[in-house]
């Protein structure tokens, strides 16, 4: 799931604009948004039924979270480590462990 998380942020945030589009762009029909979508939704499902994920979150919830991401990077000229930093933060919380 984080890796997903990460690859989809960081292929968003590439495209200039894509980012704040992401979750129209993702129900246009495509082979590759439609591959996108089926392997988020079984990751998402895999980590709901292991109970790593909330059960109340939905994969549109992801694609917002994902989108939001990409936006914060869109500029960085090296985004993977802000990327990583804040697909942690979104999977484990601010809290200090």
């Amino acid at each position: 799931m984080r890796q997903f998380l990460e690859d989809l942020a960081m292929n968003t945030s590439v495209y200039q604009s894509l980012a704040a589009s992401l979750g129209t762009v993702i129900q246009h029909g495509t082979p590759g948004c439609n591959a996108i979508t089926a392997e988020g939704r079984r990751l998402l499902r895999r980590a709901q039924e292991a109970s790593i994920v909330r059960a109340d979150a939905s994969f549109d919830d992801i694609i917002c979270v994902v989108s939001a991401i990409a936006i914060a990077v869109e500029k960085d000229s090296v985004p993977m480590p802000r990327i990583a930093h804040l697909v942690d933060l979104l999977l484990n919380g601010m809290r200090v462990r």
